[in-house]
């Protein structure tokens, strides 16, 4: 009685983004996280949190720390960049996420912007921990140079 003879959209199938180029943005913020976390303890071994006394007129460890602080504002950069990237190709391709369908202009903005705050959320965890670890780092700079 009520037969349809174009395909209709059905919200289950939802698009979820979870295709190559997203798996590849989950392991490389998995990668920057890590090598964020290993850049901060391998300087806390040298010198622990508030026992920076012991490296004073260590001209080396202070070479490390800048070292480690540039090291951390590229990967920072670099997270931003690649969520632009992850970014960009979703806006490329949202339209032929839907195919056989022919969803409306609200489900497909509804879709896009879900997408969109999940990569810039997850960019800028990433990017916020890597910069409070570049921000110890100059802290700590700062005081062995004083």
């Amino acid at each position: 009685m009520f037969e349809q003879n174009e395909p209709g959209w059905d919200p289950i199938r939802l698009y979820t983004g979870a295709d190559m180029i997203t798996g590849i943005y989950a392991l490389f913020l998995l990668v920057a996280v890590i090598v964020g976390v290993v850049r901060i303890v391998k300087l806390w071994i040298a010198a622990p949190p508030f026992l920076l006394a012991r490296q004073t007129g260590n001209p080396a460890y202070v070479r490390a720390l800048e070292a480690s602080s540039s090291s951390t504002r590229q990967w920072m950069g670099c997270t931003l960049l690649f969520g632009g990237l992850v970014l960009s190709y979703y806006l490329a391709t949202f339209g032929n996420a839907f195919p056989g369908s022919k969803p409306t202009v609200a489900v497909l903005l509804l879709d896009t912007v879900r997408f969109l705050g999940m990569v810039s959320f997850r960019a800028f965890t990433v990017t916020f921990l890597l910069f409070l670890a570049q921000w110890h780092m100059r802290v700590r700079i700062q005081h062995l140079r004083k």
